[in-house]
């Protein structure tokens, strides 16, 4: 997957190990991640706000905003942080949805059997993102 997709960076959000991750990055590919409910040991913050190609990301694992339950919780901390994605996991089903002008998205899970993930583009202030279908992470 890695290999294929060719990212510049990397969004991990939580529930892995991520000095396997970080191995496994190709040469000048930065990571940003944040930690998930089953991160004991891990020293990343449960949030993250960033901004990248002039666009604005929330990064959280998602246990803490109840997204099992929905994602009032997530957009209104979307609102709260001006982001225009918001990017969560816990729930390892991908799932995209409009709040306003702030993209929701959950990649799914690289680590599960029915492996998915997203690719975001971002560049000058826009992007554009797409899904990728379960079973799509193989090694190459």
């Amino acid at each position: 997957m890695l290999v294929r997709e060719k990212p510049d960076a990397v969004l991990f959000l939580g529930d892995g190990v991520q000095d396997f991750l970080e191995a496994s990055l190709p040469k000048g590919c930065r990571l940003y991640s944040v930690a998930g409910n089953c991160d004991f040991c891990c020293q990343e913050s449960g949030m993250r706000v960033f901004e990248l190609e002039g666009v604005r990301i929330l990064m959280v694992h998602g246990h803490r905003q109840a997204v099992k339950y929905g994602l009032l919780r997530l957009e209104l901390l979307a609102q709260e942080q001006k982001a225009d994605i918001a990017l969560y996991g816990h729930t390892h089903r991908q799932d995209a949805c409009w709040a306003g002008s702030c993209l929701l998205l959950c990649p799914g899970s690289v680590g599960s059997a029915q492996c998915s993930y997203a690719v975001l583009e971002l560049q000058a202030g826009r992007f554009d993102f797409s899904l990728k279908p379960e079973g799509s992470c193989s090694r190459d």
